[in-house]
C-alpha cells in the first residue's frame, strides 16, 4: 500500500507510545496508518476510489456481534497454519456446485449420531 512518494500530512503520538498516521498518497488515495511503539504496522486503511482497503497486522482478531455477520466477495481464500474449527449450535451446510474433499495426509472420519446417507447418481468407492 505504501509507496516512496507518500508524505506524511498528520501524525497523533498516543499516550500508549502507539501513533497514527494520515497520508495522502495520491489525489484519489489517502491512508490512515496505526503503528505499534516500535513502529510496527498494526493496522492501515485505504482510501481507494474502488473503496476502503482495510490490512490488519494483529495477534488475534476478534469479531463479536448481537446479529449476523454475511461476507459477500468474488473469491474467498483462507490460509492457516493450524487448525480449523467450525461449531454451530444448529444446522451446517455447505452448498456448491462442486464440492472436493481431501486429506492430505491422515484420516478422513465421519461420525454421525443417527444414520449416514449418500445420494448420488452413483457412489463409487476406492475409485
Amino acid at each position: 500500500m505504501m509507496t516512496e512518494d507518500v508524505k506524511p500530512c498528520r501524525e497523533l503520538e498516543l499516550a500508549s507510545g502507539r501513533s497514527v498516521v494520515c497520508r495522502s498518497v495520491s489525489e484519489s488515495c489517502d491512508e490512515i496508518t496505526m503503528r505499534g511503539p516500535a513502529g510496527e504496522v498494526l493496522l492501515e486503511v485505504a482510501l481507494t476510489p474502488a473503496g476502503p482497503v482495510l490490512r490488519f497486522h494483529a495477534a488475534q482478531v476478534q469479531l463479536e456481534c448481537a446479529g449476523s455477520v454475511s461476507l459477500r466477495c468474488d473469491s474467498f481464500n483462507l490460509q492457516t497454519t493450524g487448525d480449523i474449527v467450525q461449531q454451530a449450535g444448529g444446522n451446517l451446510r455447505a452448498e456448491s456446485n462442486e464440492i472436493t474433499l481431501e486429506a492430505r495426509r491422515g484420516n478422513v472420519d465421519v461420525v454421525a449420531n443417527d444414520d449416514i446417507k449418500l445420494n448420488g447418481e452413483r457412489v463409487r468407492l476406492n475409485c
